[in-house]
């Protein structure tokens, strides 16, 4: 009796650990399509004028895109951008942490990021070789780390149940060869 109590409390233990995870997951997951789904976009080399609020804005090129119901797809992202604000003055430009994403018909990386000193009207001015789609947005990253750090009691819970099985399955056997003894 001792032993399927124990097992029934692992079994508990590792579902403890798994919905919480996949919960995480879902909603990091689905956190992040929408934020992907929301951001403005435009078709480059040109201008986009845009209200932005102050903090930091990212700019992403999107290899993998959809505007106005047309789709664009641009493997050898190439191009330079440039931002100013109302009066003209040039915003800081920095490079963005290494962030990528590939969602609905969407798949693009984080390049730019700005730092926006109060809310306003900005224009963003790109130019490349090609035609290439540009992506605005606060930052998807935290819901990246949501899904991963979702991952770990997942796989945590996968490892616990996995180990009471085969315990189990090693017990019962041994049972079954002491009763037919």
């Amino acid at each position: 009796m001792g032993g399927k109590l124990t097992s029934r409390v692992w079994y508990a233990v590792a579902a403890g650990l798994i919905l919480p995870g996949v919960a995480l997951m879902v909603t990091g997951f689905t956190q992040l399509s929408s934020a992907v789904e929301e951001m403005r976009r435009a078709v480059m080399p040109g201008k986009l004028e845009i209200v932005l609020p102050a903090g930091r804005t990212t700019l992403y090129g999107e290899r993998k895109s959809i505007v106005d119901g047309k789709a664009y797809r641009n493997e050898a992202l190439e191009f330079r951008c440039r931002a100013l604000d109302r009066e003209g003055r040039a915003v800081p430009l920095a490079p963005a942490p290494a962030v990528a994403y590939t969602v609905g018909g969407y798949e693009g990386s984080a390049d730019i990021d700005l730092d926006i000193p109060a809310a306003g009207t900005y224009v963003v001015e790109c130019e490349g070789p090609s035609p290439f789609v540009l992506a605005v947005g606060q930052g998807i990253g935290t819901w990246i780390v949501l899904m991963i750090a979702g991952a770990v009691p997942v796989g945590l819970g996968m490892l616990v149940a996995l180990v009471v099985l085969i315990k189990r399955t090693r017990q019962k056997r041994r049972a079954a060869r002491a009763a037919g003894a």
